[in-house]
């Protein structure tokens, strides 16, 4: 049986019916046949024993649901079959309506031969398409995925106006940062003008206080000088006067009143009034 077995998945209807005659899939041991005339010429009560088998395959992925589908399917698979074997049939093949597609389920529930032949005495206990679990999946995703959709519409908006809030709140962070610069900019060059200012103001003091003494030391030295000049005229005046004592007119010893043609008295007076360059006339001409 292994190596007759031919696998059916993805095969095209023509295909899989050929492959049917050829496969034997195990269930719990025991060989389930999926060809066609096989199954028909079973008694009833095996018949509806085979279907149990062929479900519990399908599911345990050891089988195709379209090798089952094309049994179920066919027109003559409640031939000679009792009613309650006829209903047993009908409510295995209902538990198990998971294993097909929706497309095989709508056609099982509404037109199948069980469904026509046993459908009135059967009690149908749901109404509901039964999913694939693969399609349930598809299906979750998909709803999944439409959530996510929604979500983004609703937030496109909102973020939106998030992203101009932070390129706002950016762009008056900046303009701060600029604004503080221009302050502190101010600020150091107000310090050094005060500085520069506080500069000029200390060069000027000492440039007046260097005048004054200057000008101190100018007069200190013209006094200086003016005294060194009226003691040498004085100084000059005794020597002429202890040195050059003549008599006067009326016979008395005096002191000089005329020297050289310069009036002594009038020297003396005006001593203090003398310049260095007339005391040293007057010393040339003596």
């Amino acid at each position: 049986e292994s190596r007759l077995s031919v696998p059916a998945e993805g095969l095209l209807p023509v295909q899989a019916g050929i492959a049917s005659c050829l496969n034997a899939f195990k269930v719990n041991g025991a060989a389930v046949s999926f060809d066609l005339k096989t199954v028909l010429a079973m008694k009833p009560e095996q018949r509806a024993k085979w279907l149990n088998k062929a479900c519990r395959s399908v599911e345990e992925k050891s089988a195709s649901a379209n090798q089952l589908y094309d049994v179920v399917s066919s027109k003559k698979i409640a031939n000679g079959v009792a009613g309650k074997v006829g209903q047993q049939m009908l409510r295995t093949l209902l538990d198990h309506m998971a294993i097909f597609s929706e497309k095989q389920q709508r056609f099982l529930r509404q037109e199948s031969p069980l469904v026509a032949q046993f459908g009135n005495a059967a009690p149908v206990t749901t109404a509901k398409v039964v999913s694939k679990p693969d399609d349930d999946a598809a299906l979750r995703m998909e709803e999944m995925m439409a959530r996510c959709r929604t979500f983004v519409r609703e937030n496109a908006s909102s973020y939106e106006e998030r992203q101009q809030k932070c390129a706002e709140e950016e762009r008056q962070r900046l303009a701060k940062l600029e604004e503080q610069e221009r302050e502190e900019a101010a600020q150091r060059q107000h310090e050094a003008e005060l500085w520069q200012r506080s500069l000029d103001i200390w060069e000027r003091a000492q440039m007046t206080a260097m005048d004054l003494r200057a000008q101190e030391h100018a007069q200190k030295t013209k006094a200086d000088g003016k005294a060194v000049e009226n003691g040498s005229a004085l100084a000059l005046y005794q020597h002429l006067q202890i040195s050059h004592g003549v008599k006067s007119s009326h016979g008395d010893q005096r002191g000089l009143s005329v020297v050289g043609g310069v009036d002594v008295h009038q020297l003396r007076h005006h001593a203090r009034h003398l310049d260095m360059d007339r005391v040293t006339d007057l010393l040339n001409l003596l």
